[in-house]
């Protein structure tokens, strides 16, 4: 059952992207050395944290998650300026504020938006306490 299961899922898309979707904006965070993320997707936040092997540490929306370590590290960054911080999601996001230009578009299905204000991620609907 096991081999079966692992079989029948390997071409499995969550939210309807793919592993090397998503490998592709991990790839990319890395070569922009954006290593903290607030991600608009729950479920992204994990597989980015996954496949860089937490060299990329994300947080949710809420500033309440089970591992409230990783919103204690997002959060810190954005308040360093040394440190360059980014908002990745889908790219046709539905709940999206006006953003700058400077937006970059992966696999024609994510963007990262580097170093948002704290009023910009606000915008987009991140919590902070």
């Amino acid at each position: 059952m096991g081999m079966f299961s692992l079989y029948s899922f390997k071409d499995f898309k969550y939210d309807n992207v793919n592993r090397l979707e998503i490998s592709a904006l991990v790839t990319e965070l890395e070569a922009q050395n954006l290593r903290f993320v607030y991600s608009q997707g729950a479920g992204l936040q994990w597989q980015i944290m996954f496949l860089s092997s937490e060299r990329i540490i994300a947080r949710y929306t809420n500033s309440v998650d089970r591992y409230p370590y990783y919103i204690e590290v997002v959060d810190a960054a954005l308040e360093n300026p040394n440190v360059a911080i980014a908002m990745v999601g889908r790219a046709k996001p539905k709940k999206i504020a006006e953003l700058p230009d400077d937006i970059i578009l992966v696999a024609n299905q994510f963007f990262i938006y580097p170093n948002p204000s704290i009023e910009e991620l606000e915008n987009n609907g991140f919590r902070f306490e």
